[in-house]
């Protein structure tokens, strides 16, 4: 079966109050990073605190593709503890949130699931596999 890849990207948003408590709870005062509702996720504990012109945000890869005729998107696990300015154009920053280097998942995942190119096609025997969880789209 053919693999085509649609598109892969980094979606980054505003970490929610609870996101912030939680990246605060953790990185100044030791404590465990938690995230109510659980769910998957990587925690970087930032160095220093977010200045006041600065955002926590929250970072999560996709890749759009098509598998035996069905459309899905796969995103990893969210990326915690990174923050942004609010004072310029970051629009090349968050790239490198997306361009951190992965471990290899498998054989047939090498060359389509850790691109961060948008719109390619790739054939397959398989469906790429990697860290990432299923979601309808």
């Amino acid at each position: 079966m053919a693999v085509e890849i649609h598109s892969t990207g980094v979606l980054i948003r505003a970490a929610t109050a609870a996101e912030v408590t939680a990246i605060e709870r953790a990185g100044h005062f030791g404590g465990e990073f938690e995230l109510d509702p659980p769910r998957s996720y990587r925690f970087s504990a930032p160095t220093t605190s977010p200045g006041p012109d600065e955002i926590y945000v929250v970072s999560v890869a996709f890749v759009d593709f098509t598998y035996d005729g069905k459309r899905q998107r796969w995103t990893e696990a969210e990326h915690n503890g990174t923050y942004l300015t609010t004072t310029h154009d970051v629009t090349t920053e968050p790239l490198a949130l997306g361009a951190k280097p992965r471990k290899r998942a498998s054989p047939d995942c090498s060359a389509t699931c850790a691109s961060t190119t948008s719109t390619s096609s790739a054939g397959s025997s398989a469906a790429p596999r990697a860290a990432m969880t299923s979601t309808p789209s």
